[in-house]
């Protein structure tokens, strides 16, 4: 049978609908095109926000943490044997028997010593401290009310103004006398020059380590492994008494921690204060545990405050799209369906 010729204008018609049916499929190809872009740009994304959570972990430790989230003791990896008598308290107590008993039992244990009276007990002195290479200083000094280990240099208004502005230096009064300059936490951190890796440091005078024992930190920090001190104020005869039997003991080979229980042993019969240690260990325990409370209460406020809401609105957005997605690529279909019929 022959076939039936076909009119001009049924010809141009099928071309226009063609045309039209090309059209609309480039347009849905272009459509689910677009649709994985975006999806692939929002994959690519994930990577980034959580190297910034990272990032933003790291900086936090190291904010709050003070460097002891990957910290460790700082070490020359030799014991010093050099040890230092810092005695600003001979200004108002001399004691000449307590530096000779302290002198000769630490000579004993293999110690060279070096004495500084209290004209040489200068803001300079606690300046290059770090740089004498000391494993054991013995800081025989008053403290001031607001924890500051006094010097043997007298106070001026005039000098170390920086450092008096910014609370590094602040005036030491004793109960009669001149003022002298102090030496505060902040100074240890920011002026003293140097570390005090593997170090002992002995802090004779009260409170050294009394509630929040700023002093006690700031020598950890520096890099000290121990901080000796008192739990409340003490007075002379007895930090003297208590110190040379540490000392002694430590002489006789008792570890550290055997010597200060020997000598927590001498309260003071007035102030009933006693010898404590602080060391490395419990201060990066205690900066750890402090971190990671103020991690976990910062996690709570960040996903209620601001991850909370923008799920709220960004999940019917999603759920929106794809909706739009499924409902777009059915009425295609239909619509292809009906041109091709």
């Amino acid at each position: 049978m022959p076939s039936r010729k076909r009119d001009p204008r049924e010809l141009a018609f099928d071309g226009v609908l063609s045309k039209s049916l090309d059209a609309r499929r480039n347009s849905n190809s272009g459509i689910t095109t677009s649709n994985r872009n975006t999806r692939r740009s929002e994959k690519n994304a994930l990577p980034l926000v959580f190297l910034f959570l990272i990032g933003l972990t790291v900086a936090s430790g190291l904010w709050f943490t003070n460097g002891y989230l990957w910290r460790t003791p700082i070490s020359v990896g030799k014991a010093h044997h050099r040890a230092a008598i810092i005695d600003e308290l001979s200004v108002t107590n001399p004691n000449a028997s307590f530096i000779q008993d302290v002198k000769q039992s630490l000579t004993s244990s293999g110690y060279s010593i070096d004495y500084y009276p209290p004209d040489q007990v200068t803001v300079g002195l606690f300046q290059t401290l770090p740089s004498k290479d000391y494993g054991l200083i013995i800081i025989r000094s008053h403290t001031a009310a607001n924890a500051g280990i006094i010097t043997g240099e007298r106070y001026s208004q005039g000098k170390y103004v920086y450092e008096q502005l910014t609370d590094q230096l602040i005036e030491g009064e004793l109960q009669s006398g001149p003022s002298y300059f102090a030496i505060a936490a902040g100074f240890i951190g920011s002026e003293m020059q140097g570390q005090l890796p593997d170090s002992t440091i002995f802090l004779m005078g009260c409170d050294g380590l009394q509630g929040n024992p700023r002093l006690a930190e700031a020598f950890i920090d520096k890099g000290a492994k121990f901080v000796i001190g008192w739990d409340s104020a003490v007075t002379a005869y007895s930090t003297d008494v208590a110190t040379a039997a540490l000392l002694h003991g430590i002489a006789q080979g008792l570890t550290l921690s055997q010597a200060v229980g020997i000598a927590a042993s001498y309260s003071d019969p007035i102030t009933h204060g006693h010898l404590n240690s602080l060391s490395w260990q419990q201060v990066s325990g205690q900066r750890l545990d402090s971190f990671l409370y103020t991690m976990a209460s910062w996690s709570t406020v960040v996903f209620f405050l601001v991850l909370g809401p923008s799920i709220l609105i960004l999940l019917p957005k999603i759920l929106g799209r794809k909706w739009l997605d499924l409902s777009g690529n059915r009425k295609n279909r239909l619509k292809q369906a009906e041109f091709e019929e």
